[in-house]
């Protein structure tokens, strides 16, 4: 989308994206406040309202990890679209056009509307934002760039020796202790057998569990569930060890099912499948599976 940016705004927007690389929490916050609207806007468009909120702090949480992609001083806005289609798509939201670099004004525009009817995001929605991203930044921080490190690096050889072999014990460790627990790597694959409770047909079958850095990542044939065709829809959930309930998305069958959660494979203890009726589309509050359809044990 084209703004319209003086040259003072140019001027803000490159210290904003300058903290925002920091994982400076004032910058997130900021950022949030000028773009966060438009993002969950687009979110919401793309992968409906009980989507929109996990969509958007995917979308600030990969907006962060690519930020050295962005110019100083450049929009921000054409870019979070392109990162929200993308993340949106990874998540097995179908997105038309599918590629983000087709993007058009028009397009957008189409999708979510004068800025007057956008959907207003959830109040506590910006605080989980900033404490996804700044805890991001904290667990790996984005190096400063090359030009500003000027004569230290000279003297690298010796602390990169160092970390070189820290890191090395620290993945032998790691490796250790999770193999002790029955962790898996990230990268690792897995299926686990769906058992059906018999309230709808073609309920089982086989799931696959990918680990990712992340999360946990799930697909499921589903083209011998039966569909809906009252305006129900089914919903994922996986518990995890501590009794936590993670939502991992909504359905209506389909032959490439992707659901993903922020949850690792060590603490996520069983994955559910639930019917909603359609007047749930909307409801925000709900925080339990109903009408349980099918579950599989995630440990074994």
């Amino acid at each position: 989308m084209h703004e319209f940016r003086p040259p003072a705004v140019v001027e803000a927007d490159a210290e904003l994206l300058h903290g925002f690389r920091r994982g400076d929490a004032d910058a997130v916050g900021s950022l949030i406040d000028r773009q966060g609207a438009f993002v969950y806007a687009l979110a919401a468009a793309l992968g409906g309202s009980d989507r929109a909120d996990a969509l958007t702090v995917h979308v600030l949480v990969q907006a962060w990890r690519n930020s050295e992609a962005v110019a100083p001083g450049s929009a921000f806005r054409p870019w979070l679209a392109q990162l929200t289609v993308r993340v949106a798509s990874h998540e097995g939201v179908a997105v038309a056009p599918p590629a983000a670099d087709q993007l058009t004004d028009e397009w957008i525009d189409a999708a979510i509307g004068d800025e007057v009817t956008w959907p207003a995001p959830p109040p506590e929605l910006r605080d989980d934002l900033i404490a996804a991203v700044t805890a991001e930044a904290f667990v790996a921080p984005v190096a400063p760039p090359r030009a500003a490190r000027g004569e230290s690096e000279r003297a690298w050889l010796r602390p990169a020796l160092v970390g070189a072999l820290a890191t090395l014990l620290f993945l032998l460790v790691g490796t250790v202790v999770l193999s002790f627990f029955g962790g898996n790597e990230a990268g690792d694959e897995r299926t686990v057998d769906l058992q059906p409770t018999g309230l709808v047909e073609g309920a089982d079958g086989e799931v696959t569990v990918i680990d990712t850095i992340d999360d946990l990542r799930f697909e499921y044939d589903a083209t011998l569930l039966e569909r809906r065709t009252d305006g129900s829809f089914y919903e994922a959930w996986v518990t995890t060890a501590d009794g936590e309930l993670i939502p991992l998305g909504t359905f209506n069958g389909g032959d490439d099912v992707v659901l993903t959660g922020a949850v690792q494979s060590p603490n996520a203890t069983e994955l559910t499948i639930g019917l909603s009726a359609a007047s749930a589309a909307g409801d925000s509050t709900r925080v339990v599976p109903v009408n349980i359809v099918a579950s599989a044990d995630l440990q074994e």
